[in-house]
């Protein structure tokens, strides 16, 4: 059995997301691993990398004030700027809008010409001397973002100057978003091939520890044992686990419920 003091510790570390395990949830899980495997599943909540809402928030203000023009005072901007949230509605994109906004005190009513939807932005008909802001919490692929880039990319219909500002994000994927979108990205955070549990650089567990995890994550998740497009992350954000993060993490069925739900199922 872990000792108290280290499920306390973690309780504590973990306190900042959503849902945050109690001991019994935390011991639950310990107990896919058995005792043999106990100090691996030890090591695997050690190396978790949760980013709190205030964490979030602080990432924020930093990557606007990266954001070369900007400025809070209208008469220092060059051209106009709006901020969106990527997506559709319904998607992360416009959550997170609402927590950029409140970390860079753009809150009061006359900032809210600033902020519009992406079915606004044809209305606004933008031009090359325009700013347009897009904010959203992960890439962990890049995927879903470039997939949707065509039709944001008639949304906007010119040449504004487009930025993406992110929590955080893969090297991989930020390379391809430029890449496929010309979107420049920014974030606090951006996870290197060291990050990746399997790959060969991460040097926390060795050939054979990582071959038990990918054990217990293809019986958490088979299709994805190594989280969505095999990132390998041990990534948790306060408002929802990336799929892109070690399904034994995440994952909440029957036959394995992960600590840090992305859904919460009975």
């Amino acid at each position: 059995m872990i000792a108290q003091a280290k499920l306390d510790a973690w309780i504590g570390l973990f306190s900042a997301y959503r849902h945050p395990p109690g001991p019994h949830a935390l011991q639950q899980w310990l107990n896919y691993f058995g005792g043999h495997d106990e100090n691996l599943a030890s090591s695997v909540l050690d190396l978790v990398h949760l980013v709190s809402e205030h964490s979030i928030q602080q990432g924020y203000r930093r990557s606007l004030d990266r954001v070369s023009g900007w400025s809070p005072n209208k008469r220092d901007r060059r051209g106009r700027w709006f901020f969106a949230g990527y997506g559709s509605a319904g998607e992360s994109g416009q959550a997170m809008l609402r927590i950029f906004r409140e970390a860079n005190n753009l809150t009061s009513e006359r900032f809210q010409y600033l902020f519009v939807s992406a079915r606004e932005l044809p209305a606004l008909q933008l031009t090359a001397l325009d700013t347009v802001v897009f904010v959203d919490d992960f890439a962990g692929t890049g995927t879903q973002i470039v997939k949707s880039w065509p039709v944001t990319k008639e949304l906007l219909g010119s040449e504004a100057r487009t930025f993406l500002i992110l929590c955080a994000i893969t090297r991989s994927a930020q390379d391809r978003i430029l890449a496929k979108t010309g979107m420049r990205v920014i974030s606090p955070i951006v996870l290197q091939n060291q990050h990746n549990v399997f790959h060969n650089s991460f040097n926390s567990f060795n050939a054979a520890e990582k071959a038990r995890l990918n054990e217990y994550c293809s019986r958490a998740d088979s299709r994805n044992p190594r989280g969505y497009g095999g990132c390998g992350l041990l990534l948790v954000l306060a408002h929802r686990t990336p799929n892109n993060s070690l399904p034994i993490l995440h994952v909440n069925r029957p036959r394995w419920r992960g600590i840090f739900p992305r859904y919460l199922v009975n």
